[in-house]
């Protein structure tokens, strides 16, 4: 599921020709985003599926580590190194948030 999110986001487009490519507005230099879900919350596409409603934005991410149970909102933009932490139970990444270089605890 950690590769599904980042070719899922923003971070990829479809070619003319139905492809899957780097998104042209993607710093190639970044590479591709490097994704790391936790296993014991995103083991399935179900799992994934019942966090991931709105996909966040990873066009300026270079890596994601999520640490339990986050869900995200509509309008999620991670940039740079972002690391997000739940705490006891479920958390979300509230609407619009804008997640830059920082571990954000929920």
């Amino acid at each position: 599921t950690s590769d599904l999110l980042g070719v899922r986001s923003d971070a990829y487009a479809v070619d003319a020709s139905g492809g899957l490519r780097p998104s042209p507005r993607r710093d190639p230099a970044m590479g591709p985003p490097l994704v790391s879900l936790d296993k014991t919350f995103y083991q399935g596409i179900a799992d994934f599926e019942a966090r991931f409603a709105h996909v966040p934005s990873l066009v300026d991410c270079r890596s994601l580590e999520v640490q339990g149970d986050v869900s995200f909102a509509e309008g999620v933009v991670l940039r740079g190194d972002v690391r997000i932490e739940a705490g006891d139970g479920p958390a979300q990444v509230p609407p619009g948030a804008i997640v830059q270089d920082e571990t954000l605890r929920l």
